[in-house]
């Protein structure tokens, strides 16, 4: 994308859309959002964490280089 904010952007907007679309038949699921480790730094920002608290996202971080998970923001 042109910025991590635009990348961020449409990230958000398809987690919300799959959240909601799954919401009508598994009520129950959680849909996470995964970020690499180093574009995931946004959530250690003020905006970032607004978004965790306020529950519009919930998050897997991962490493890209070691194909591994290393945090989940739930």
């Amino acid at each position: 994308g042109l910025s991590l904010m635009d990348d961020l952007e449409n990230a958000i907007g398809k987690c919300v859309l799959y959240r909601t679309t799954l919401s009508y038949g598994e009520p129950d699921r959680r849909v996470f959002l995964a970020m690499p480790f180093d574009a995931a730094k946004i959530f250690e920002e003020p905006f970032g964490l607004q978004l965790i608290e306020s529950n519009v996202l919930r998050v897997i971080v991962f490493d890209p280089s070691e194909e591994e998970i290393v945090k989940w923001i739930p």
